[in-house]
């Protein structure tokens, strides 16, 4: 099995589980009966036939995942804002070297905070390998959400948010090699 292949299972058990309990979200027998065995039929080519889950994503998914970009920027945020600092002061003290009437504390500040802020910048760029780890488990954590979602079969839901909360409430996730 692919390393997507069970937390996807578990996703759509639990978006299963969250129809049996929910009237509204069963509606229909012969409808809900219907998309359970398309259920069971995806599983079986997911499990016995050996598909690949992330083949059920539609192109362009990952980046219409908006929560994908925000974990992003949450797990990168002091590389993205020590280099925003540091090119900001950079551009000051260009500003302040080519104007006449600048005083010398004003450049000397200005190319103290640019060394400083390109260097926490650097400093923080050399952690290289843990941000790329993140990035790796940023990505699986987006594919299992996607591929989860595109594994499951179930009725459509009585609200927009039920389905995410459903596949959020699964445990089993790819493991991350470090």
């Amino acid at each position: 099995m692919g390393e997507y292949t069970a937390p996807a299972i578990a996703g759509s058990l639990e978006v299963w589980k969250t129809v049996v309990s929910t009237p509204g979200w069963l509606g229909d027998p012969q409808r809900s009966g219907q998309a359970l065995y398309s259920q069971i039929r995806r599983w079986y080519e997911l499990i016995v036939l050996g598909q690949d889950p992330t083949t059920l994503i539609g192109p362009a998914a990952v980046m219409r995942n908006y929560r994908t970009l925000a974990r992003a920027f949450q797990l990168f945020w002091p590389q993205l804002l020590a280099t925003v600092f540091g090119v900001s002061a950079l551009i000051t003290l260009l500003f302040l070297v080519n104007v006449e009437g600048a005083t010398a504390w004003e450049k000397t500040l200005s190319g103290v905070l640019a060394a400083v802020g390109l260097s926490l910048a650097g400093l923080t760029g050399t952690l290289k390998n843990s941000a790329q780890a993140l990035t790796k488990r940023l990505r699986q954590d987006a594919y299992t959400d996607l591929v989860a979602l595109a594994v499951q079969t179930a009725p459509t839901p009585p609200d927009a948010s039920a389905l995410q909360r459903s596949i959020r409430r699964r445990s089993l996730t790819p493991a991350t090699p470090n």
